[in-house]
């Protein structure tokens, strides 16, 4: 996010989309949320397999918009399981159709995990698909009804921290990214039309990246963005970069010496 200041609250304009004129807000980066409402996802987010630094991360900044004059209120994210599911089976079927003439003439050149996910699709029917796309249109009606008590939604992009590339690989050596996807969040939302921004709220205990999602109302970006700005304004986590060194440390086990796990 970048530190500037422009625009009113409710001004805005129209810009050119895809031949349409689309009306949009400016953003207002006044770094005040007094007001605003924002509804707290906890629910899917803490499995027991998660990092046990994302609670405290989590709440803390939660704080930091609640310190900014924001009002914190929980929401529960209907149709968990079916709109991951329902991202898989599309996503499966539309890659398929898209990779299908190059996955038979480079199938060596796709990664494994990826090839075993390209020919699922094959396994996908027509009326499969029809029914996810009729599944995404009931979960977007009743996502859109939370933002009747919520201005935005804030919950973790993943359950741990950012995993270090080689921690994706199986015992081959292959890229292999199907154990951590049941602890990804952004599928949820990628079945869906509202916009959202990830941006860091922190660090695991051996100091890998913890990240903070906000959602907000189809066609609202403006005031995601100004919930970013104002968050990236009051803390500095995504002014620092881990440091591979005081990873590898504590990973295993040994002793962090100098090396500091984040620096600035």
């Amino acid at each position: 996010m970048s530190g500037r200041r422009g625009g009113a609250a409710g001004k805005g304009g129209r810009v050119a989309a895809g031949g349409l004129e689309v009306p949009f807000a400016e953003p207002w980066f006044g770094g005040d949320l007094a007001g605003l409402r924002v509804g707290v996802a906890r629910a899917h987010h803490f499995p027991a397999d998660g990092d046990p630094a994302l609670p405290g991360v989590f709440d803390a900044a939660v704080s930091v918009l609640t310190g900014l004059g924001a009002d914190a209120v929980e929401v529960r994210l209907p149709y968990w399981r079916e709109l991951i599911t329902t991202v898989f089976v599309t996503a499966a079927a539309e890659g398929l159709a898209h990779h299908r003439a190059e996955l038979s003439r480079r199938w060596d050149d796709y990664g494994v995990a990826a090839r075993g996910f390209l020919a699922a699709g094959a396994l996908v029917s027509g009326a499969d698909y029809v029914q996810a796309q009729r599944v995404r249109a009931v979960a977007q009606r009743a996502v859109d009804a939370l933002f009747a008590d919520a201005d935005v939604i804030v919950c973790p992009t993943a359950s741990i921290g950012a995993p270090p590339f080689d921690a994706l690989a199986d015992a081959a050596g292959h890229q292999d990214h199907a154990g951590v996807f049941g602890l990804v969040h952004t599928p949820y939302w990628n079945a869906l039309a509202n916009p959202l921004l990830a941006v860091p709220m922190g660090v695991t205990g051996t100091g890998l990246p913890l990240s903070l999602q906000i959602t907000g109302p189809v066609a609202d970006e403006a005031t995601v963005l100004r919930v970013g700005d104002a968050f990236q304004e009051r803390t500095d986590w995504h002014r620092r970069a881990p440091d591979p060194a005081g990873y590898a440390a504590r990973a295993s086990g040994g002793p962090v010496g100098s090396a500091q796990e984040v620096r600035a």
